[in-house]
């Protein structure tokens, strides 16, 4: 049987909050990307070390795109693609800068003595996106 290579170039666009929870140190994500389509997904998360959130969006994205683009026709796997993300290395750099700010401003809530200016904080946590 002749197989043929599918690859697949996943381009992220554009990440904004859209849920945050100081208590439980959540944040859930809305995520745009094209893979050969415009596209919108969420994802949520605890915020941890910002390079360990880079790697861990990644992954899930990368294995969600496969499982996407694979094709099974009742017996096996017919085509299964090689997913690439466009420009790697400078969406993961600025994938881990966003993480960091938000680290940062997490950071500052929770270590927060006083409830003066809670709410504005966690209102610029809310307002925080990255564009790409």
């Amino acid at each position: 049987m002749e197989r043929n290579i599918q690859v697949v170039y996943v381009t992220l666009k554009k990440l904004r909050i859209t849920h945050f929870s100081a208590a439980e140190q959540v944040l859930g994500i809305s995520i745009l990307l094209n893979d050969g389509k415009d596209r919108e997904l969420n994802w949520n998360s605890r915020i941890a070390e910002p390079k360990l959130m880079a790697a861990k969006l990644l992954s899930e994205l990368m294995a969600r795109e496969e499982g996407e683009h694979t094709d099974f026709d009742g017996e096996s796997l017919t085509n299964s693609p090689v997913v690439l993300l466009h420009e790697q290395a400078s969406t993961e750099a600025a994938l881990v800068d966003f993480f960091q700010t938000l680290y940062s401003k997490a950071c500052r809530i929770k270590n927060a003595t006083k409830s003066d200016g809670y709410l504005s904080m966690v209102a610029d946590i809310r307002r925080t996106e990255l564009v790409l």
